[in-house]
């Protein structure tokens, strides 16, 4: 663990505070009453950089390697790895770039790293008052390697049983609404907090109000599913291959429609647009040790447009419905 300080007041070019995290390797262990082994976890290579500037932060972070193991089942056979990264792949997407999409916020470096780890995640806020501004007042980017998974119905039966009091529902509280409106009336906002200001003046500030827009950029080799039969049973299973999924969010401004009855003195309603791409999801299945043939013979990439209000002042987007989502198959044999 290191850190540097810096004396600075202003500019974006001095750091305020730089923090360096490097762990090697992390292990942790579920175990039963009698002290023996459910299931352990199993993390490597773990590095996080922390800038903090006089205006905005800058993170970043790298995961070499997750393993999460199976005691109940010997090390040396087929299921025991409940999840771990995948050694040979060869995916890649074939979605198309958008200029929208911009410059990830994953360096040269970062992009480097993502071929030997497992994740890699970046995020950092913006200066408003930076002539490079785009809007957003925070950005997220994320690339993930693929991973092997085996789904075993008893193996998850038990590890959700295994937290029962934090599965269990909350307790509600005692008191009865009266008592709970009175005790709540008893205790005044402090002077200053947001509640104070919006009991004084009856609504709050449009500044309080205005959500804060993140930019995400998010890149996945998603993972591979193998479903057996039950763990006794090598030979028969499912292999689900869940190809490339891309996400992308923009913020859009609806300033360009028209909307009636209105005389936009205010800002335009803003839309939060999602856009997911779907790359080479393959079936096959796996009987007597013989691996059979894609079952998705033909699939083309598969769209997914999500959009929903995101900030709207006026309520003018009541005119439009809550949500829309959009999936687009073009071929799927």
């Amino acid at each position: 663990l290191g850190a540097a300080r810096v004396k600075s007041t202003q500019g974006a070019s001095h750091t305020n505070l730089k923090m360096l995290i490097d762990i090697n390797e992390v292990c942790l262990e579920l175990n039963y009453e009698n002290g023996s082994t459910f299931s352990y976890l199993t993390v490597n290579n773990l590095h996080s950089d922390i800038q903090i500037y006089p205006t905005t932060i800058e993170v970043s972070a790298s995961l070499g390697n997750l393993q999460i193991g199976n005691s109940n089942i010997p090390k040396d056979h087929p299921y025991h790895w409940v999840c771990r990264p995948r050694v040979n792949t060869s995916k890649s997407s074939s979605s198309k770039w958008s200029p929208e999409r911009g410059t990830s916020l994953l360096t040269s470096h970062a992009m480097e790293q993502a071929g030997s780890s497992l994740l890699v995640v970046a995020y950092c806020t913006h200066d408003p008052a930076d002539p490079s501004y785009g809007g957003y007042e925070s950005s997220f980017s994320a690339h993930m390697s693929e991973l092997d998974i085996v789904f075993l119905y008893c193996w998850l039966d038990e590890f959700l049983t295994y937290y029962p009091p934090l599965l269990a529902p909350q307790p509600q509280s005692s008191q009865s609404p009266t008592q709970t409106a009175a005790a709540g009336a008893a205790e005044p906002a402090p002077v200053g907090s947001s509640t104070a200001l919006a009991t004084s003046t009856g609504t709050p500030s449009p500044a309080d109000s205005r959500p804060a827009p993140m930019k995400m950029d998010i890149y996945l080799d998603a993972p591979v599913v193998l479903i057996p039969g039950d763990s006794n049973d090598v030979h028969n299973a499912i292999h689900l291959d869940l190809g490339v999924v891309e996400l992308f969010t923009r913020h859009v401004s609806s300033k360009n429609r028209t909307w009636k009855g209105s005389t936009l003195e205010l800002e335009p309603p803003l839309l939060e647009v999602m856009d997911i791409t779907i790359t080479g999801v393959k079936l096959i299945m796996i009987t007597d040790g013989v691996t059979g043939q894609n079952l998705i013979d033909d699939v083309a990439d598969i769209y997914v447009a999500y959009s929903r209000t995101f900030y709207d002042p006026r309520q003018l987007c009541s005119m439009l419905p809550a949500m829309d989502l959009t999936i687009t198959i073009n071929r799927l044999n």
